[in-house]
């Protein structure tokens, strides 16, 4: 009898090995992702407040965003074992950024998001993974005439639960940390009312994932730059465009993870990916934005997508 349980039990553990390495992810760095760049966004867009004069008395702003669901789709043709799934994110970003009185061209910022991913796999239609992620981001900004620092340091915890079957789950965290910084410059377009901002930036990501189902300790440190360019334009004063597009390229490639010894193929997350952002808003009050957000983050093997409504108040 002992025999015959051995031998299922090493059936059934080889099959869940073998799901688990198919059903993967990376929405935990996406996560991070959009929480990092609504941050960014802001410290970027209070100095056109102030350009375009909708800039509060104190210096301050602050921002509520809701992300609505839609579907996004990961597309690997280059792995044999099928990694592809489509997912759906829902969530919450909000941020404050404010000037020191004694040093107006001196800005911090603190960004808070919370996002919650439903992922379905195509080559197993009865599994499906949540993903929940929490981040925190704080920022350093700093202006001289046209140009602009700005530093960051941010942590992001993922939880990952795997839903293969009703008797098969798997639980694991990824925890992020994250610093880096940009500089930019404002170019003003024939009137007062339309800029472009390039930029550059550098970072470095340390990933860390807890040991779990004999997976071991996985930590990983990727430097990575970037290069970006912003467009903004306020229409009567009571409307304000702004898209953006970058690209990020990291110069190192990611570990495989280790299971008893053993490396296994880690899902592809490319060392090149990029983004795209177009914001609409409309002044309800010279201090009060309404906004409706799209963004897209991209590379070989995926493409993600959201829309963002949110609420902005200088004062």
């Amino acid at each position: 009898m002992k025999k015959p349980i051995a031998i299922m039990w090493s059936l059934w553990s080889i099959w869940g090995y073998s799901a688990e390495l198919k059903l993967q992810n990376n929405m935990s760095e996406i996560h991070k992702s959009i929480i990092t760049t609504r941050g960014s966004q802001q410290m970027r867009e209070q100095k056109i407040f102030e350009k375009i004069e909708k800039f509060g008395l104190s210096g301050s702003n602050q921002y509520l965003e809701g992300i609505i669901r839609l579907k996004s789709v990961y597309d690997d043709d280059d792995v044999k074992s099928n990694y592809d799934y489509k997912n759906k994110t829902a969530g919450f970003l909000m941020g404050t950024s404010s000037n020191f009185i004694k040093y107006p061209n001196l800005r911090v910022g603190v960004n808070y998001g919370y996002l919650k991913s439903t992922i379905r796999f195509d080559d197993s239609p009865q599994s499906k993974t949540k993903v929940r992620t929490h981040g925190l981001e704080i920022f350093l900004g700093y202006n001289y005439d046209e140009w602009q620092i700005i530093g960051r340091f941010g942590y992001t915890q993922s939880k990952n639960k795997l839903n293969v079957s009703k008797n098969y789950n798997r639980v694991h965290r990824n925890n992020s940390y994250n610093i880096g910084g940009e500089i930019g410059r404002y170019i003003t377009l024939g009137d007062k009312f339309a800029f472009l901002y390039p930029y550059v930036g550098i970072g470095y990501d340390y990933y860390r994932i807890k040991p779990y189902e004999n997976i071991s300790n996985y930590t990983d440190g990727i430097a990575s730059g970037d290069l970006g360019i912003t467009f903004y334009k306020e229409f009567n004063e009571k409307i304000l465009l702004s898209t953006d597009v970058s690209w990020n390229h990291e110069l190192d490639d990611r570990k495989n993870l280790e299971r008893d010894n053993v490396n296994f193929h880690r899902i592809e997350t490319g060392n090149s990916s990029g983004q795209f952002n177009v914001s609409v808003g409309y002044f309800y009050d010279p201090d009060f934005l309404i906004t409706v957000r799209y963004q897209g983050f991209f590379n070989q093997n995926y493409y993600y997508n959201l829309v963002g409504v949110g609420l902005s108040h200088n004062f």
